[in-house]
């Protein structure tokens, strides 16, 4: 449509004056400006919205980084850095070497020979002192080796007093004929009433003589002696005989170092004690015959079974008797108290042998 083609508007009053007021002036009048068609916008497409299946990690920091974003920042140069720490390097090892000559030397550390040395003594001084332990002990047993001391018998003091001393000479801690021969003194001293005679049991080494102890003389006057009596006993030993009314009494009296050993020892013994003092305390063997028993292919001779030990309490001292068939004791021992042991052959005998020792008692 062509806009020539429309009519004039009418004017208005503003314009009919703007009109008046410039009549005579030749005014072009422009033409109207139509403004062009707007173009048509073009609609947008909406597209889906993809998203990102990746994730992107941030760049890790490095040393050369650091520095370069460093040297970027203060505008020093790698050159510069290095010069730094040369300067920096030399002043620490100034201070190092002021500090080591002002500063004590430290002690060594001391070798571990020393110590190991020191162990090693140790070692040897223990080893040495059990094997001195061990032979002490060996030779206070009944296997060692003993030394005697060199005696003069009628300076000894015995443990109740007597009026005369013999001597019986042992060739060797296993000599069986020292009780032969005390059965043999037994039968031909001739004692008075009361009288004590002691026998010394020594042994001639080099033509020395020697008291021997108890431990090794008390097997050479009864076999099978259990070894808690023997370990249990003190040196001293008295083997004696006693006059009575014409007869002659032996007897043993003996120190005990462990009562409850040497007791229990005694008791142990009990079984075998009538054969064991044979010859010298008991010398009635009629009692004690053989018996043979007979099996279906062997005959074996044994001892019929002996006498059982009885209780028996005289004068408030406990003793352990043997008796004869007809009710006569023929063997007897006692703890007259803790350290004191008595084996004699008669109660009359106990009774003497118990006055000794309580006078002995009353003198010290």
């Amino acid at each position: 449509m062509n806009p020539e083609n429309f009519p004039p508007l009418p004017q208005t009053g503003l314009q009919k004056t703007v009109n008046k007021m410039t009549e005579g002036t030749s005014v072009t009048t422009p033409a109207p400006v139509i403004p062009p068609n707007p173009a048509p916008t073009p609609t947008p497409t909406t597209e889906p919205e993809t998203t990102n299946q990746f994730k992107y990690q941030k760049a890790l920091r490095t040393y050369e980084g650091d520095v370069a974003a460093a040297l970027a920042g203060r505008k020093v140069s790698v050159a510069t850095i290095a010069i730094a720490e040369n300067v920096e390097r030399q002043k620490i090892q100034e201070q190092t070497s002021v500090t080591t000559l002002n500063v004590a030397t430290p002690p060594a550390t001391p070798s571990k020979i020393p110590k190991n040395l020191l162990l090693l003594l140790l070692s040897l001084l223990l080893i040495g002192g059990g094997a001195y332990g061990a032979y002490y002990l060996y030779q206070q047993s009944a296997l060692g080796t003993i030394t005697l001391p060199d005696i003069t018998p009628s300076k000894v003091q015995g443990i109740i007093p007597s009026s005369r001393q013999k001597e019986i000479i042992a060739t060797s801690f296993t000599d069986t004929t020292v009780r032969e021969r005390i059965a043999q003194e037994r039968l031909t001293a001739q004692l008075k009433n009361g009288e004590v005679e002691e026998l010394y049991i020594l042994m001639n080494q080099n033509s020395v003589k020697s008291l021997i102890p108890a431990a090794q003389a008390f097997p050479l006057i009864a076999s099978n002696v259990p070894g808690e009596v023997i370990r249990s006993l003190s040196p001293r030993l008295m083997v004696g005989l006693l006059g009575e009314n014409g007869a002659t009494t032996p007897f043993v009296l003996a120190k005990s170092n462990f009562f409850q050993s040497t007791f229990t020892g005694m008791l142990s013994w009990e079984e075998k004690m009538f054969r064991d003092w044979q010859p010298f305390l008991i010398d009635d063997t009629a009692r004690f015959v053989p018996v043979a028993t007979t099996t279906a292919t062997t005959t074996t001779t044994t001892l019929s079974r002996g006498p059982r030990f009885e209780d028996l309490t005289y004068r408030n001292k406990d003793l352990r008797v043997l008796k004869n068939d007809s009710g006569n004791i023929f063997f007897l021992y006692s703890f007259i108290d803790k350290e004191n042991l008595i084996i004699t052959t008669s109660l009359s005998a106990f009774d003497t042998l118990l006055k000794s020792f309580e006078k002995q008692s009353y003198i010290r």
